[in-house]
């Protein structure tokens, strides 16, 4: 019997910024709801921005990423906000990172397909 490698996108993810630019905070469309009425952003606190980024990228269900840094006093916070419906645009704000994924997942931002697995068979 063959055995059946099958390569996941998971892992290379490719992201852009949307209308509005990388530097701002992601706007969805107003209304916009997730498949299943659940929560539309997910959030994470204390994470790095390529965590941030790796999430979205691991998270089938993630459109796009929030990054954004807190500084003040002794202490800074970061923060990471997965969003689960499509972001039309960026508004722009200092200290916040938005970006698109384009490459696998539920949606892309340029109306494309997500990639199709390839699978091989190797003869046992």
């Amino acid at each position: 019997m063959p055995l059946h490698l099958v390569a996941t996108w998971a892992s290379a993810q490719l992201f852009a910024p949307p209308s509005g630019g990388m530097g701002g905070i992601c706007a969805t469309q107003q209304g916009a709801t997730t498949p299943r009425g659940g929560k539309s952003i997910e959030e994470w606190w204390l994470l790095s921005a390529a965590e941030c980024e790796t999430r979205c990228g691991l998270t089938l269900d993630c459109t796009a990423y929030e990054f954004a840094e807190f500084t003040g006093g002794k202490r800074g916070y970061r923060r990471c906000n997965l969003y689960k419906t499509p972001v039309t645009h960026s508004i722009p704000t200092p200290g916040f990172k938005c970006l698109i994924k384009i490459a696998g997942g539920r949606s892309t931002p340029m109306g494309g397909a997500a990639p199709t697995p390839v699978t091989h068979s190797i003869p046992t």
